[in-house]
């Protein structure tokens, strides 16, 4: 019952992540004001931290899972995604470079039942979870 309700709220995370991958692929951060910036993405995170650099989706991007469990969610991001990529994603079990999706072993108490962390460097994206 309990994996069953994680898996329910990993899809409603991973496919709200899908959309914002997805609009931040065709958008880029807009300068509001000289010192703040704005990402166009709605809706907005509860807290940003803006860094240098980006990720880019390429063909020979795969998207890792640190469980079994996550292998579905996978898929379903794929299918998502590659609709705007124009390509399908290599999943596989296990981390590595480029987008991994990871149930955390510890739970975090700051990220709550539904609550994520997406970290995005110029080698992998992170969406850790619950």
């Amino acid at each position: 019952m309990m994996n069953e309700l994680k898996m329910k709220i990993m899809k409603k995370i991973f496919y709200l992540v899908a959309f914002v991958l997805v609009g931040c692929a065709f958008q880029t951060c807009q300068k509001t004001t000289e010192n703040n910036m704005e990402l166009s993405v709605i809706p907005q995170p509860a807290k940003v931290k803006l860094g240098a650099g980006n990720f880019t989706i390429e063909k020979s991007t795969v998207v890792f899972c640190n469980s079994k469990e996550l292998l579905p969610v996978a898929k379903h991001l794929d299918k998502i995604l590659s609709g705007a990529l124009g390509f399908n994603l290599k999943i596989l079990e296990g981390s590595g470079k480029g987008i991994n999706l990871v149930i955390s072993e510890v739970p975090n108490e700051n990220l709550g039942d539904e609550g994520y962390k997406l970290q995005t460097t110029p080698g992998n994206i992170e969406i850790v979870a619950n």
